[in-house]
């Protein structure tokens, strides 16, 4: 079986809070009435609360087969990726399959690569 680059396509997509990896609350000034409403200060990342995430950027990496019909093609495409995506990154994650226009599911599911970004 060979494979070219013809029978894949690859996405990559960056997921962020505007600020890429770092945190978007550092650049939020706050007020308040006791500081006196004309002194803006920042606050610590301990009093935000529990609601703020430990990472800001997660980068995502998809691997298509752009032949679904292929049933072999595909699976050793998989095998191939998820060999690749734990050696490199650590973990593979599957997403959920989109369906065909007539409503079948593909025989494969897709994989992505999910990499969190530390700070």
């Amino acid at each position: 079986l060979t494979v070219t680059c013809d029978d894949i396509f690859l996405e990559t997509a960056t997921i962020n809070y505007g600020c890429k990896a770092k945190n978007p609350v550092d650049r939020v000034h706050f007020y308040s009435r006791k500081a006196g409403l004309d002194a803006p200060f920042q606050m610590h990342p301990s009093q935000i609360g529990i609601c703020l995430p430990s990472t800001f950027e997660e980068k995502w990496i998809r691997l298509f087969c752009r032949h679904p019909e292929n049933v072999d093609m595909c699976s050793r495409l998989r095998k191939a990726w998820e060999k690749w995506c734990t050696s490199c990154v650590g973990k593979v994650s599957v997403s959920t399959p989109v369906k065909f226009s007539d409503g079948r599911p593909p025989p494969i599911p897709r994989t992505a690569v999910r990499k969190k970004l530390k700070m």
